[in-house]
């Protein structure tokens, strides 16, 4: 068994079922100072929320818009009584270009994606949804 770093740290990140929200989970004081402006300068007027949420835990949320031609998406669905509509907005920065952004941000703070831990749970009907712990290992920067 080998001894632990002493110059090693480690937090845990998670994105929402959506991908809109990233929450950090302890993360280091420069990871947490920085996370949100950086990401702020790389998608610009896209972060809708960005703050410290309880103690060691930071969360991000990107904006939704319409999509493409202005007019939000709709389903149209029966009941037994009346004709119902739902419209929701979709994501306005899809899971993937966020989920790259963040790991180059933190790439650039020195944290790389060290392992994730699949988080399976059964929700309505039955239907599997996954969600994972991301692990984040970085080293404290040398003194002196």
């Amino acid at each position: 068994m080998t001894q632990p770093d002493p110059k090693t740290e480690f937090f845990i990140a998670y994105f929402s079922q959506d991908g809109r929200r990233f929450t950090l989970v302890n993360p280091p004081n420069h990871i947490e100072l920085s996370m949100g402006a950086r990401l702020r300068s790389a998608l610009p007027n896209k972060i809708l929320y960005d703050n410290a949420v309880e103690e060691y835990t930071r969360v991000i949320e990107v904006k939704r818009k319409p999509n493409s031609n202005g007019q939000l998406y709709r389903f149209h669905g029966l009941t037994l009584h009346s004709l119902h509509c739902l419209d929701f907005p979709v994501p306005e920065v899809e899971e993937a270009p966020l989920f790259v952004e963040v790991l180059r941000i933190l790439s650039q703070l020195g944290f790389q994606l060290d392992a994730t831990i699949p988080l399976g749970r059964r929700g309505p009907l039955g239907i599997r949804y996954m969600r994972e712990l991301l692990i984040f290992k970085g080293y404290l920067p040398r003194e002196g």
